[in-house]
């Protein structure tokens, strides 16, 4: 379970950059933005799957499978 946490956490982490930039309206090189935002959408999509994950204990998995593709 902490392992797993720590892994939470490592993706939410990931994502601050992203949200930095896309606040303050910040446009470093390309190159820089595209690694930025690439990586925060990366992150997302592995807190979306492992939510998806831990929800199907408690929920059907075509609810679960329509939630996810509406985020």
């Amino acid at each position: 379970m902490r392992r797993f946490l720590l892994l939470v956490l490592v993706a939410m982490l990931a994502m601050v950059p992203a949200l930095a930039l896309r606040l303050t309206g910040l446009r470093p090189s390309p190159i820089a933005d595209a690694a930025i935002f690439g990586v925060a959408i990366l992150a997302a999509g592995f807190l979306l799957s492992w939510g998806a994950e831990a929800a199907e204990r408690r929920i059907s998995q075509g609810l679960i499978l329509a939630a996810v593709a509406l985020a």
